[in-house]
C-alpha cells in the first residue's frame, strides 16, 4: 500500500442480543489499531450494523444497549492501550433507512440468486428465521457491499455508513476476521455485476487471524467483560478457554504482555510453562484493565 495514500481502515460489528460482552472484542479491536500505528495519514472507523439486526427480528431496545456498552469499551481499551490513535478513531452507526436504498439491496438480492453460489446460498439458507424467506439473510448478505461502501451505486448516500465528514481518503481498507470472508466473497460477486459505477477511492480487504468466530456474538461459556476474570493466573485461565477461541484469547494476552513475542501463537499446541509465564503480565494487564470499566 502506497505510504503516502490517505487511508480510512474500518471494522465492523453486529450487536449480540444476548447479556454480556464477550472479552474476546478486546481482541477484535487490536488489527486495525496496529494498522494504524504503522503509517502516517490514516484514520480509523469502528462501525455497528445495528439496523441490520432490526431488520432480522431482534428487539431494538436490546441492540440500542448492547451497542451503547460496546462503544464505551471501544474507548477505554483504545485510551488505556492506543492513546495515540485516540483522536483518530471514529465510532459509527448504521444510516437511517430509506425506500432508494431497500430497493438497491433487493436488486442485489436479485443478483445474489442469479448467481446461485453454492456457499452463499448455504449459508442463507442456515439463517432463514420463522416467517421469512431466503430473500431476507441474503438481504443482511447483500447489504454488506453497502456497509462496506463497495462502489455498487453511485449515489454515496445509499451506503450504510459515513466516511469521516473531515478526512478526504484515498483509500478505503476494510479489517476484519476469517468470518468475514463469506461476505467478502458476496461483495466481490455483486461488485463484479455492477462494474461500470466510478470509484472515488480505493477499497482494500484485510483479513487478519482474530475471529475465527466473530467476537461481538458470544460462544456458549466464554468469559465476558461484565463478569470479570477471577481466575488466580493464565494457565488456569486458558485452561477454561475453549479450543477454537484459544488463538483469539493469546493474541490479546500476547499484545498486552511485556515481550510482545508473537511466535507463542505457532507453540499453543505444546504450552511450556515459559509460555505461561511469558503471558502472565498480558494476563495481569488485561484483568486489571477489565475490573475498572
Amino acid at each position: 500500500m502506497n505510504p503516502k495514500k490517505r487511508v480510512l481502515f474500518s471494522t465492523g460489528m453486529s450487536a449480540d442480543v444476548t447479556p454480556g460482552v464477550p472479552v474476546r472484542i478486546l481482541a477484535y479491536l487490536m488489527p486495525l489499531l496496529s494498522a494504524m500505528q504503522s503509517r502516517e495519514n490514516t484514520r480509523g472507523q469502528f462501525y455497528f450494523a445495528d439496523r441490520a439486526q432490526m431488520r432480522l427480528g431482534e428487539d431494538p431496545a436490546i441492540i440500542e444497549d448492547n451497542v451503547q456498552l460496546v462503544s464505551e469499551y471501544i474507548r477505554q481499551f483504545i485510551k488505556a492501550f492506543y492513546a495515540k490513535t485516540e483522536g483518530d478513531v471514529l465510532i459509527s452507526r448504521e444510516r437511517e433507512d430509506s425506500a432508494e436504498r431497500r430497493q438497491l439491496v433487493q436488486e442485489l438480492v436479485d443478483t445474489l440468486i442469479q448467481e446461485n453460489n453454492r456457499a452463499i446460498i448455504t449459508f442463507a439458507e442456515k439463517r432463514i428465521k420463522e416467517g421469512q424467506t431466503i430473500r431476507n439473510p441474503l438481504a443482511y448478505m447483500a447489504e454488506h457491499a453497502l456497509f462496506m461502501r463497495e462502489p455498487v451505486t453511485d449515489d454515496e448516500n445509499l451506503f450504510l455508513i459515513d466516511n469521516p465528514p473531515d478526512f478526504d481518503l484515498d483509500a478505503l481498507a476494510m479489517v476484519g476476521g476469517p468470518a468475514e470472508e463469506i461476505f467478502f466473497n458476496v461483495r466481490k460477486i455483486i461488485g463484479a455485476s455492477r462494474g461500470d459505477i466510478q470509484k472515488t477511492y480505493d477499497r482494500i480487504q484485510l483479513f487478519g487471524k482474530i475471529g475465527n468466530r466473530p467476537p461481538y456474538f458470544k460462544c456458549f461459556g466464554e468469559p465476558v467483560i461484565e463478569s470479570g476474570i477471577d481466575e488466580p493466573d493464565v494457565k488456569t485461565f486458558l485452561e477454561k478457554v475453549s479450543p477454537e477461541l484459544f488463538k483469539d484469547f493469546l493474541y490479546l494476552l500476547t499484545a498486552l504482555s511485556d515481550s510482545k513475542d508473537y511466535t507463542i501463537i505457532e507453540r499453543r499446541k505444546c504450552f511450556g510453562e515459559k509460555d505461561f509465564a511469558s503471558l502472565k503480565s498480558g494476563f495481569d494487564t488485561l484483568q486489571s484493565f477489565i475490573k475498572q470499566l
